[in-house]
């Protein structure tokens, strides 16, 4: 049994909550404990913990700076025990999931953390710049040892966009902030082309009625591209096909909860299996798209 710690948080993120209820299970007397009503809204309509997680790992452990919201997570996740040190958190378990999506506030913390040798998960982005994210990794006790990932391209209602001749234009929109949650869009992206066995170019980015918009251009299929954050809560994860016949494909997701246990998965996989991909091209990739909406 894998036993994970969830450590820190940031602003407007609820994932300490979703993230452990889907590994342990939610306390059903407790689920008051949780303030994010859109995490609420979803998660009692599902089986937890997911089987297949529960089976290999159980969050035992957790450390927030701000101890009410620790107690909180434990109560609603069923986690046993609170650390007051993140560092002795992480000398009591396997894994960390760190719920913390902002490199900003968070990567101070990652070379003490590092240096345990467990495996990491990251929510999100693991830096907004290369230069940042070389020097995490050379601190890196074995090759893959920081995992990073967002939900979008985890959703199984994209699995299937494919870029293709019939189609004239691709838009993949995001809510709240390019420098938090382009991420969704450009690893969906970035999936897409990659099974398409195309890539893409940039062409320019702009503000459209607030919202922050990258045009892009497929080398193979002539297709526009567009990544949209919208900088206001609430639009949905989106994408828009649209075809030379005329008509579209409009996809949404409802809710990141199989986007979220898919993604916790193939972390668990790599830890069991001891095989953890070496991402440093896609995480690049990665960087520099966010770096085009961020200039």
């Amino acid at each position: 049994m894998i036993r994970i710690g969830v450590l820190d948080s940031s602003q407007g993120n609820g994932h300490m909550f979703s993230f452990s209820a889907i590994i342990n299970g939610l306390n059903e007397h407790e689920i008051n404990q949780c303030d994010y009503q859109t995490i609420l809204s979803y998660i009692q309509d599902y089986e937890t913990p997911v089987h297949d997680i529960a089976q290999v790992a159980r969050v035992t452990a957790i450390q927030m700076e701000d101890l009410g919201l620790a107690q909180r997570v434990a109560k609603f996740a069923n986690i046993n025990k609170i650390y007051d040190s993140e560092l002795e958190l992480a000398r009591n378990v396997d894994a960390l999931i760190i719920t913390n999506d902002d490199p900003s506030t968070r990567n101070f913390k990652m070379p003490a953390l590092l240096e345990f040798g467990k495996p990491i998960f990251l929510d999100k982005i693991i830096a907004y710049s290369k230069e940042e994210y070389m020097s995490l990794k050379k601190l890196e006790k074995f090759n893959g040892q920081i995992y990073s990932s967002s939900a979008m391209q985890h959703a199984p209602m994209f699995n299937k966009i494919m870029l293709t001749e019939e189609m004239i234009s691709l838009e993949i929109s995001v809510p709240k902030s390019w420098r938090l949650y382009s991420v969704h869009a450009i690893e969906l992206l970035l999936s897409i082309l990659r099974r398409s066995n195309d890539a893409a170019a940039f062409i320019s980015h702009n503000k459209i009625d607030g919202a922050d918009v990258v045009k892009l251009t497929s080398r193979l299929h002539q297709i526009d591209i567009s990544i949209v954050a919208s900088n206001v809560s609430g639009t949905p994860f989106q994408t828009i096909e649209k075809f030379r016949n005329g008509s579209q494909n409009v996809l949404t997701m409802v809710d990141p909860f199989e986007a979220f246990s898919k993604m916790i998965s193939e972390f668990l996989t790599s830890i069991i299996t001891n095989t953890y991909a070496d991402k440093r091209d896609w995480d690049i990739s990665i960087i520099e798209l966010i770096s085009k909406g961020l200039n």
